[in-house]
């Protein structure tokens, strides 16, 4: 693996593991977001119409206002391996308490799934790039984030063709179930990561 990961960028020792992690990292959450976003949509759609939309654009707005500010504060007392971690366990939780929700019926569970993950897209991406600037100096960055980057690419390729695939087999349920696999596999990441 290290051989062909040597082909597309220039890695110095001690430095393919930080690379291989975070270009894994960034490949799961784009991924899973790419799981998510069509969920997102069929669901709030269905339940409420697209002339709903400008509402809970305002409510994202609003939620992201409230929000950083604690993950702020969160990150002045928390390592950055254990600020992702904890994150992407809670999107995890939330994720999974969203999926029972909707089995209520509650069109407000709907316009609130799509909210969070909304704010989830805008804090994991805040996060991943959170991690790889701790992970790496200047010129580490400049040789290696394009490599890294790609990762997101792939992992949005990737979470589309399975989405396809899965919601013509498997439908929306399952789906929102699967999006939780690759924020655990985060989770281990961040864990394994040393910067």
């Amino acid at each position: 693996m290290h051989r062909l990961v040597s082909r597309f960028v220039e890695l110095r020792p001690g430095e393919y593991r930080r690379t291989a992690l975070l270009f894994l990292y960034f490949f799961l959450v784009v991924a899973s977001f790419y799981i998510l976003k069509p969920v997102r949509n069929a669901l709030f759609l269905d339940a409420l119409g697209a002339a709903k939309l400008p509402y809970v654009y305002l409510g994202t707005t609003a939620l992201v206002a409230l929000a950083m500010p604690l993950y702020t504060r969160a990150a002045a007392t928390l390592s950055p391996q254990r600020l992702a971690a904890y994150g992407m366990g809670l999107s995890v939780l939330c994720i999974l308490a969203f999926r029972w929700a909707l089995g209520l019926g509650s069109t407000g569970v709907a316009a609130g799934f799509y909210i969070w993950v909304n704010l989830f897209s805008s804090v994991a991406i805040f996060q991943f790039w959170y991690l790889a600037n701790v992970a790496f100096n200047a010129r580490e960055a400049k040789r290696l984030f394009g490599f890294i980057s790609s990762g997101g690419i792939l992992g949005g390729a990737v979470g589309s063709a399975f989405t396809r695939w899965a919601s013509l087999s498997l439908g929306t349920d399952a789906l929102l179930t699967l999006s939780v696999v690759p924020l655990v596999a985060c989770v281990i990441i961040a864990t394994r990561l040393r910067v």
